[in-house]
């Protein structure tokens, strides 16, 4: 399914990268017949998701990274076509994203721009990786993702550059992927309750802001959060920590 969605894009303006962790389930066959489609693909054992995707940024030559997990797909055959005129530059662009363990069946449609806000959303959740466009470069300021972390790494990339840093992020009005949500990072909320907790101990300055967002979630739901509320937030937060 993620092949096939892939294959059928309309647009071809597009590398794609496959690193498969040396599966013995037929991917790699699977991977072999389609190998001409592809820019770069590799299948060997590797140290877990985060390993294989700083793999894959590795080889991209392109101005932004979208991932797919085994069993992701893209929503329709024109994802990458309605995209390409919005990669303007800006470092997070988020689209659309539905959540199904069975694609295409019991669906359920996700738009994390809601009017609580970018800044609830960012603290809670991060964005699916499967539904954002995010620049190379900003993978490449950090560093890629954490390799020592299971599930959270994308969440405190994109925390730590959208909340601390200068990070631009708009909203895409498409659908752009199906996300298989049977995986680990949906199932087991106490690793990445637990994960996120060690991410954010490593960081005071990071935790308190975490924790000051948390204690103020009545105010940011009840104002639509945009880029000028955001930055309304960022300095109430720098005042609060001065009388704290």
């Amino acid at each position: 399914m993620t092949v096939d969605s892939v294959l059928s894009q309309t647009s071809r303006d597009f590398e794609w990268i496959v690193i498969d962790g040396g599966s013995t389930d037929g991917s790699r066959l699977l991977i072999e017949e389609h190998q001409q489609s592809m820019t770069y693909w590799c299948s060997e054992h590797d140290k877990g998701i985060y390993h294989a995707m700083n793999k894959g940024i590795a080889r991209a030559t392109g101005d932004y990274c979208l991932f797919l997990n085994s069993g992701d797909v893209l929503y329709s055959c024109d994802v990458v076509s309605c995209v390409l005129s919005h990669l303007d530059g800006t470092d997070f662009l988020v689209g659309n994203i539905y959540l199904s363990s069975n694609l295409k069946k019991n669906m359920v449609k996700k738009e994390f721009f809601t009017p609580e806000g970018v800044v609830w959303v960012i603290n809670q959740f991060g964005f699916p990786h499967q539904s954002t466009f995010i620049a190379r470069k900003i993978l490449e300021q950090f560093g890629g993702y954490r390799e020592d972390m299971r599930i959270s790494s994308d969440w405190w990339l994109c925390y730590q550059a959208l909340m601390t840093g200068d990070a631009t992020i708009k909203y895409l009005p498409y659908d752009i992927a199906i996300y298989d949500d049977s995986g680990i990072s949906s199932s087991n909320k106490k690793l990445l309750k637990d994960e996120r907790e060690a991410l954010l101990k490593e960081k005071p300055y990071l935790n308190q802001m975490y924790s000051f967002y948390n204690d103020n979630y009545d105010i940011i739901q009840s104002i639509r959060c945009n880029s000028y509320t955001f930055l309304i937030f960022r300095i109430y937060y720098f005042i609060y920590r001065l009388f704290k």
